[in-house]
């Protein structure tokens, strides 16, 4: 899979998961996100959606396996996105997470628990 049908996969996802905080908050959130990244080297690492679309593409034949992605905290200007990359070896497309089908390494997490941001 080339860079920008995985990245537009990746941002398609992360549209999901805030759609999944509005459902749960039943209010709006800010697109303006910032990713909480672990995984990949990182622990914690607060960046923005273009940083993190440089570390987890590793190229056209090879994936990590499962890229975790939940909102986390949601603030009047900013919401911030859980983004965590598992440790596994990684593969090929069809050796990643993949549910539903064609969705790849990207595994959406339902928060249970949204914190609250002070912008």
């Amino acid at each position: 899979m080339k860079k920008p049908q995985f990245l537009s996969l990746f941002e398609r996802n992360l549209e999901t998961a805030l759609e999944l905080a509005e459902g749960m908050l039943n209010s709006h959130v800010s697109r303006n996100i910032e990713i909480e990244l672990h995984g990949a080297g990182y622990s914690g690492f607060l960046t923005d959606v273009a940083k993190v679309e440089d570390i987890i593409y590793l190229g056209e034949d090879r994936f990590y396996r499962i890229i975790d992605i939940g909102v986390k905290a949601v603030g009047e200007k900013r919401t911030r996105i859980f983004v965590g990359v598992s440790g596994h070896e990684p593969a090929s497309f069809a050796q990643t997470w993949n549910m539903p089908a064609g969705n790849g390494p990207f595994k959406l997490q339902e928060s249970m628990n949204i914190e609250e941001l002070r912008d």
